[in-house]
């Protein structure tokens, strides 16, 4: 089941500073969980919380990120959100990424809505925002500048030892 509103959206997004982090670029040029190479799109997450162990889970082996950075990304008014039951969407957390790849891109594609709602995979019961910069809403979304990350060394370390 997918259901549709309208509402005021807050969320977070971190992301290397030496890039533009509110673009979709990244995304375009490497895909992700939700969109296929070649199609934009921006990850952001409800809780800073969240985007910071969202993007630990994918800097396995690399060392404490000292270029990035976060942003909040706001609405100035109700913008459309598609929001995922995961009842009815089966496979979506499959490490292959297939079938979430395959509904993001047609989501893209046909513009259905400025923000697609999914749970994160690191925390299911929290929520991830994958953002069309394509959609005729986007302007309504505004980013912060980007802000220092204070990340806890611990989450870098070798747990081994």
């Amino acid at each position: 089941m997918v259901s549709q509103h309208k509402r005021n959206i807050t969320c977070y997004r971190i992301a290397d500073s030496r890039y533009p982090i509110f673009s979709g670029d990244g995304a375009q040029r490497i895909g992700g969980r939700w969109n296929l190479v070649g199609r934009p799109a921006i990850y952001a997450s409800q809780n800073l919380s969240c985007a910071m162990l969202e993007l630990r889970v994918h800097l396995n082996g690399i060392p404490l990120p000292n270029t990035h950075k976060y942003i909040e990304i706001t609405s100035s008014s109700t913008v459309s959100t598609e929001e995922l039951s995961l009842k009815v969407f089966q496979s979506w957390d499959i490490s292959s990424g297939a079938n979430s790849k395959e509904y993001g891109t047609k989501w893209l594609e046909e513009k259905r809505s400025l923000i697609l709602i999914v749970p994160s995979i690191v925390i299911p019961q929290e929520k991830n925002f994958i953002i069309n910069p394509n959609h005729q809403e986007f302007e309504k979304l505004k980013a912060s500048k980007p802000r220092s990350m204070a990340w806890d060394k611990r989450l870098f370390s070798d747990s081994s030892t």
